[in-house]
């Protein structure tokens, strides 16, 4: 069912087609400035979201659970994602946002199906568990060095291996919360920070198990050549990791590996 919002509508109301499961298509008017929260949450074959250009507010949660949205094309009015805006919403893959975002709010795009973000230089905020369990994520550019990322931003995010994330860390201090920030690092740390280059050859080291299984199991090799040119892992244990990287046949990590080990020089035959 298509539902058409009437001409001369400036405002959705808060919880207005809350799971409503016949609307498949939603037509809004040029009047339209707000969409109230949780408005058409839990709408659960909704394919599609095209704002207007008068549309400057999307309340929190006003998408939530829309699980058979795939693309959402927000205005240039809309300078922020609301919480929840597009929680769990697991098809989307399309998202297209103003070039003066300024604020993802918290698990504002948890569990969809976003492969990459590219964020403006004007987005300043990243809320706790924004982009949680993006597990199709690969890679995230935020270029504002002022911008605040919050808490597991992006948490059990396990393909975002490429990308720049100006900020360098989050505020959690652990291991796991770390681990996507150092090896974004590494992968480019000429646009980094002295601290957080020291701060990521720190991590590496004392947690080079964990770094490894990551860089071997995701084929990282844009981390792992800023681990090499580091010498961040202990020389005793290259010979593990070479055996790893062969047996699997990924034979750039096997170059870069040998070639810390000084057992070859071979940059002629891989291009690395």
């Amino acid at each position: 069912m298509e539902l058409f919002i009437a001409p001369g509508t400036t405002e959705i109301e808060d919880g207005l087609y809350c799971e409503r499961e016949d609307i498949d298509t939603l037509v809004l008017p040029d009047s339209l400035e707000r969409i109230g929260a949780e408005a058409f949450s839990g709408c659960v074959n909704l394919r599609a979201l095209i704002c207007p250009p008068s549309l400057s507010e999307i309340g929190p949660a006003a998408f939530m659970g829309c699980s058979s949205l795939r693309r959402a094309v927000l205005s240039e009015a809309q300078t922020e994602i609301s919480d929840g805006c597009f929680l769990e919403c697991e098809s989307l893959n399309e998202l297209r946002f103003s070039s003066k975002l300024k604020s993802v709010g918290s698990l504002a795009l948890q569990g969809t199906a976003l492969e990459t973000f590219n964020a403006p230089i004007s987005l300043g905020f990243i809320g706790e568990q924004a982009f949680w369990d993006c597990n199709k994520l690969r890679e995230v550019n935020v270029p504002n060095h002022s911008c605040i990322i919050e808490q597991d931003a992006f948490g059990s995010c396990y393909e975002l291996t490429r990308g720049y994330i100006a900020a360098g860390y989050c505020g959690k201090d652990d291991p796991v919360s770390n681990l996507l920030y150092t090896l974004l690092i590494l992968s480019c740390p000429d646009k980094h920070t002295a601290a957080d280059i020291s701060r990521a050859e720190s991590f590496v080291r004392r947690n080079e198990a964990l770094i490894m299984e990551w860089v071997l199991e995701h084929k990282n090799t844009a981390s792992m050549t800023g681990i090499m040119q580091r010498r961040l892992i202990d020389t005793e244990n290259i010979g593990k990791y070479v055996a790893m990287a062969s047996e699997r046949g990924y034979t750039e990590l096997t170059a870069l590996l040998l070639k810390f080990a000084g057992e070859a020089d071979i940059e002629a035959e891989f291009e690395l």
